[in-house]
């Protein structure tokens, strides 16, 4: 019986990799490197140090330039999202109500960095809504590696049968499915067939999730 919903953060339940995708290409006008969205979900799910490696790679750049471009991107990102409405996704307020009556597990477990969880989750006043926050900061491997799913599903002394697991990227998706979780996609920024193929469920938002879960309990 399903008991434990952990979820990711950006892009699954707050609007915040459009936000990056937008901050991307500024800075790829500003350092005159080239970007698409394909580029962009090649990063996802990245914990920054890996992050900063692939910009190297992929953009041919020193590692000075790639930790300047880093620099600019994250203050940037910050500045947008400080002045930015509320970033919850559709449906996050009801299902969230709905999971908490019912006494789900709730975490997230996200590849970012424990400063920028801290300033979404105190942004849009969600922290009390889990039980459990999980950072990038506190594991060594990065999505499609389980690692963060393992240690946040240990932690919530549940298990992977009994989890949820709900993520927009395909590196996180595939990262539950090493979990021996069941793998929830929430459409996002890539809504292609190749990541809807990795994804034991797929929604267009967390509402319809919702929706699933109660169809589920009624039999």
């Amino acid at each position: 019986m399903i008991d434990t919903i952990i979820f990711d953060m950006d892009g699954t339940i707050l609007d915040t990799e459009r936000i990056y995708l937008d901050t991307w290409m500024m800075a790829a006008s500003k350092f005159g490197f080239s970007f698409s969205l394909e580029t962009k979900l090649s990063f996802n799910g990245m914990k920054e140090k890996e992050s900063i490696n692939l910009m190297a790679k992929t953009f041919n750049l020193s590692k000075d330039k790639v930790l300047e471009i880093r620099k600019y991107l994250n203050d940037t990102r910050i500045d947008m999202i400080k002045k930015s409405d509320s970033l919850k996704k559709n449906g996050y307020d009801k299902l969230i109500s709905y999971l908490k009556q019912r006494d789900y597990k709730l975490a997230i477990a996200s590849s970012s960095t424990k400063r920028r969880i801290d300033l979404l989750v105190d942004k849009e006043n969600i922290r009390d809504d889990f039980s459990l926050i999980v950072s990038g900061d506190s594991v060594e491997k990065s999505k499609p590696n389980s690692e963060i799913f393992d240690k946040t599903i240990q932690m919530l002394n549940s298990s992977p049968s009994n989890t949820y697991i709900l993520e927009d990227s395909k590196a996180g998706i595939m990262a539950a499915n090493n979990a021996n979780a069941t793998s929830v996609l929430i459409l996002d920024l890539d809504k292609s067939m190749d990541i809807r193929k990795e994804s034991d469920y797929v929604f267009n938002d967390l509402l319809e999730f919702r929706d699933f879960l109660k169809e589920v309990e009624n039999g």
